[in-house]
């Protein structure tokens, strides 16, 4: 369903935001529209309900980051503001919703405890030592990160083979500029203003490419 979403150009934080947030739905019409039950909203209202969607979908992003990367319900509570009930009730139906996210985080758990390793599909490898310590906090961490390592792991590696390309293109195409830093898996570049379209098109291709250990296309950018 996820993967469903994004391949038809939805936005993961607005369709977890959808589900999550009742006032969202309002808030999207409403920014789209401009109307609500087929009344015309004013300018000063629709300015609101614009910063009401952004810190809606804020919070959505803010929740779905936490889940994947599988924080507690109290922590997520205080980070959203919300109590734990509801909290947990959102946790619930987020993996109701994604039940095959919820099953590829256990196996990786699984992995981890079997193995003491997890290695992607491009053939880097990270081991866990202490994933069978006595101390139950520590099982958890390692635990936890070992799912981490594949979407973190997978998204560096896409970044790099991105950013040897987009270098190559800039210079190809006799781009002013150049990659400045990289930040996760984002690239900052740095070019002429009169650069600035070309640079974006050849930066937004790189990194929408599939690569050869992908067998589709599963991911978006912002």
């Amino acid at each position: 369903k996820l993967i469903e979403g994004i391949e038809a150009g939805e936005d993961f934080h607005v369709l977890t935001a959808r589900d999550a947030f009742p006032q969202f739905k309002k808030a999207e019409t409403i920014v789209v529209t401009g109307k609500w039950k087929g009344q015309e909203v004013s300018e000063d209202d629709k300015k609101l309900w614009v910063t009401r969607y952004k810190n809606i979908r804020t919070d959505s992003k803010t929740a779905n980051f936490a889940l994947v990367y599988q924080r507690t319900v109290t922590a997520l509570a205080a980070q959203l503001n919300k109590s734990v009930e509801w909290t947990q009730e959102f946790m619930d139906k987020f993996f109701d919703n994604y039940p095959e996210l919820k099953q590829m985080i256990e196996a990786s758990k699984q992995m981890a405890w079997k193995d003491g390793k997890i290695q992607l599909p491009n053939g880097r490898l990270r081991r866990f030592p202490r994933v069978h310590e006595k101390q139950i906090s520590q099982r958890n961490k390692q635990a936890r990160e070992a799912f981490n390592f594949l979407p973190q792991g997978m998204a560096a590696y896409i970044t790099r083979k991105a950013m040897r390309k987009i270098h190559q293109d800039f210079r190809k195409e006799k781009i002013r500029g150049g990659i400045i830093n990289i930040v996760y898996d984002s690239i900052m570049s740095c070019c002429k203003i009169e650069d600035v379209n070309r640079a974006a098109k050849i930066m937004v291709k790189r990194m929408l490419e599939p690569y050869e250990i992908m067998d589709r296309r599963i991911f978006s950018i912002e």
